[in-house]
């Protein structure tokens, strides 16, 4: 098995393990029980890094561009910047993660700007197009 079979094979497990949580939540008798809510409140709680996450994956997957912030050559010799931006990726959610504490403000607006930051962070940072 290639690595690609796996990683489509990985995709369609987690997608329908997501669908049949969301169809398990819809159908049982608590109120307000949907996955979306779900993730909003745990991001209203301390998780701020979903909204940018989810950002960064909707970009990446859905907002392609072929212009290149990075030039084609490797920045740093034994790591592609794929990986990179990944692990920039990973270093900005974990830092939202541990300063989650310390931001007040967890409106509507501000997990929005975090959305749109990760948007254009998944955008220009990790286009599938490149």
């Amino acid at each position: 098995m290639s690595n690609s079979e796996i990683v489509q094979l990985f995709l369609v497990i987690v997608g329908l393990a997501f669908i049949a949580f969301e169809v398990i939540t819809n159908m049982n008798d608590v109120e307000d029980d949907t996955t979306n809510i779900i993730l909003y409140q745990a991001t209203l709680k301390r998780m701020l890094f979903i909204p940018f996450a989810i950002g960064a994956i909707a970009g990446h997957l859905f907002l392609g561009t072929t212009s290149k912030i990075f030039p084609s050559y490797k920045i740093i010799n034994p790591l592609d910047n794929e990986l990179l931006v990944i692990l920039g990726l990973v270093f900005i959610s974990a830092l939202l993660f541990l300063f989650s504490k310390k931001i007040i403000t967890r409106s509507r607006e501000f997990l929005t700007i975090l959305f749109l930051a990760g948007l254009l962070y998944g955008h220009f940072f990790w286009s599938m197009n490149d």
